[in-house]
């Protein structure tokens, strides 16, 4: 996979407030697992057990277990990844994003 995120095991954003996370459906659309904080959206991109790890807000030691353990298994590194790509381009591909889009306009029309 080229580019920078296609060089990384796992991606680990951590941030204390996040919206919707443009990086974590980009990691996600790149096969990529994701270790993350449990803030604002990101439950609606990281499925925890699934396509990677949410952990607390502000509280290192479950982040640092949950890496451990994916960089220490690279099968469930693997199969994250495969999920959380399938999900992503499910989820958030742009054709359905405009389609979804145009139905919420001939609604409010």
């Amino acid at each position: 996979m080229p580019g920078a995120l296609g060089d990384l095991d796992v991606v680990t954003p951590s941030g204390r407030n996040e919206a919707t996370h443009v990086g974590l459906i980009e990691a996600s659309a790149t096969g990529r697992p994701v270790v993350a904080t449990a803030v604002g959206n990101t439950a609606s991109v990281v499925q925890d057990g699934v396509t990677g790890f949410l952990v607390p807000r502000d509280d290192p030691p479950p982040m640092a277990a949950r890496l451990e353990r994916l960089l220490g298994h690279k099968s469930l590194r693997v199969q994250m990844g495969i999920t959380g790509r399938q999900l992503a381009m499910e989820r958030f591909d742009l054709a359905r994003k405009l389609g979804d889009v145009r139905r919420v306009y001939a609604e409010l029309l």
